[in-house]
Formats: C-alpha cells, sequence, structure tokens
C-alpha cells in the first residue's frame, strides 16, 4: 500500500469517525435538555411540596402555642383557687 493510499484511507476512516461522533454528541444533547427538563421539574415539585408542610407545620405550631397557653391559663386559674379552698377546709 503507498503513501497516499494510506493517506487516503485515515482521511476516510477519520471522517467516518467523525460523523459517529457528531451524532453521538446530537443524541447525547438531545437526551441531557430531557434530563436537565426533569431534574428541574422534579426540584420545583420538592420545593413546592416544601413550602406545603412548612405552611402546614407552622399552622401545627400555632394550634399547640394556642393550646398551650390555654391549658397555662386553666392551671394558673386552680392555682389562684388553691388559697381559697384551702382556707375553706382549715375551717
Amino acid at each position: 500500500m503507498s503513501f497516499w493510499e494510506l493517506l487516503t484511507l485515515m482521511g476516510v476512516s477519520s471522517t467516518i469517525l467523525g460523523i459517529f461522533l457528531i451524532l453521538y454528541a446530537v443524541v447525547n444533547n438531545r437526551t441531557l435538555k430531557q434530563e436537565q427538563k426533569l431534574t428541574r421539574e422534579l426540584i420545583d415539585s420538592a420545593f413546592k411540596t416544601l413550602g406545603e408542610e412548612e405552611r402546614l407545620t407552622r399552622e401545627l405550631i400555632e394550634e399547640g402555642r394556642k393550646e398551650t397557653q390555654r391549658l397555662i391559663e386553666k392551671i394558673s386559674q386552680q392555682i389562684e383557687k388553691v388559697p381559697e379552698k384551702t382556707a375553706v377546709l382549715m375551717r
């Protein structure tokens, strides 16, 4: 095989390899764009879910705080009645 035939064969091989690499890059680019879109949707969904859970948690904490305050007031009233009951019992 002469030098020129070898050079031609290498050029054709390189061209074919280049075409396959370009096709692979195009397909890979489309796949990556789809994956990016799905990942972005997943992240947005997660943030939306976290926001909803955060709101529900705040509501539960507020309800618990109100219930605690109500119980503290009730216990305070009972404590205020203790001296009166003690005085009645001591008579």
